[in-house]
């Protein structure tokens, strides 16, 4: 009977140890270089995913992006392409544009190839390198004028006092070389710099003055 009654031995067996399994703890993450600015600096390939995002909402039918940060981005990365597809000169600050106007004038051959995927623009216009090259003139054009603005009416009294001395160089539909002559010789008399002599000439060839 006792050993009929008795527990079976695998059930009187008491473990004295047990097996712990801890899982490899894993190192944490490098952390990721801090630009000049404080902002995480991820690399070229996540930034190039970020800029191809953000085009994308751009592009898209309901934009929320920053588009001033978004063209500044686009200025610094050398993606024309997608600047000009994105442009809007009524959302660029002066910043902006200072790093817009750097790329201009890297030239034509210093403009690097973009990788921002676009979609098909059905639009027939110019390249990007010339649109880009129109958006600064333009910029530059309007600056000009608004200098020269202030000083058309003293340029209109020197004119006709050169006239009443008997000068017959300012016939309207003067050519190129005598309007750049002209514009030298305001910018001298009239103590202006260069660019605002030559918008000084622009409106007087547009007043049929010159």
């Amino acid at each position: 009977d006792r050993l009929t009654n008795a527990a079976p031995a695998s059930r009187m067996l008491v473990s004295t140890s047990s097996e712990h399994h801890v899982a490899p703890v894993s190192p944490p993450p490098a952390a990721s270089p801090v630009t000049a600015s404080g902002a995480a600096d991820h690399g070229p390939a996540d930034r190039g995913q970020s800029l191809q995002a953000r085009v994308d909402n751009a592009l898209g039918p309901a934009p929320t992006v920053d588009l001033d940060a978004l063209i500044a981005d686009l200025a610094v990365a050398g993606e024309v392409e997608a600047l000009v597809r994105v442009w809007a000169a009524e959302c660029v600050t002066d910043g902006t544009w200072r790093l817009v106007e750097a790329l201009h004038a890297r030239g034509k051959r210093g403009l690097p190839p973009g990788t921002i995927q676009l979609p098909p623009d059905r639009t027939r216009r110019l390249g990007p390198e010339r649109r880009l090259h129109k958006i600064c003139k333009g910029r530059l054009t309007h600056a000009r004028s608004d200098a020269a603005h202030v000083h058309l009416r003293q340029a209109l009294a020197w004119l006709e006092a050169q006239s009443a001395n008997g000068r017959q160089t300012f016939l309207s539909g003067a050519k190129g070389q005598a309007r750049r002559a002209l514009a030298v010789e305001l910018q001298q008399e009239m103590g202006v710099d260069r660019e605002t002599a030559r918008g000084l000439v622009t409106k007087l060839k547009q007043m049929r003055k010159v």
